[in-house]
């Protein structure tokens, strides 16, 4: 299985990394990377994190332009802040949220589990889920 993971902490993709053990991974530092890299690898997977520093938008505000670039892309956001507001935005665009603290051993189970189930959720199931 292949997985592109777009976050800017290099601590947090080397556990994502960790994580996604077995897999082929490609990382691209920033949104706009990470778009350009959707485009060309159009992976099963997609780890994206949701806070970027220094930039003016989201990894949620990407959604919408990762679903166009590669359209059978599962998406799992993973976020250390808690947002009922991000969990909304990211179902509506059809992804998958993954919630635990920077650098905390959850974050290792909690995205393996969340990228295993978008990867082998098809995507009819998907769009009738609540």
């Amino acid at each position: 299985m292949r997985a592109l993971i777009i976050d800017d902490d290099p601590q947090s993709v080397k556990l994502m990394k960790r994580a996604l053990r077995g897999w082929e991974t490609a990382t691209a530092p920033t949104l706009t990377e990470g778009l350009a890299a959707a485009g060309t690898l159009k992976p099963p997977v997609i780890v994206l994190d949701v806070r970027f520093i220094g930039a003016d938008l989201t990894g949620l505000d990407y959604l919408p332009r990762l679903a166009a670039v590669s359209p059978q892309s599962k998406i799992v956001v993973v976020t250390a802040d808690y947002s009922p507001r991000d969990a909304e935005l990211a179902l509506e665009n059809d992804a998958v949220i993954s919630y635990a603290p920077k650098g905390d051993v959850a974050l290792l189970i909690s995205l393996a589990l969340a990228a295993h189930r978008a990867a082998y959720r098809p995507a009819s199931i998907a769009k009738e889920s609540p």
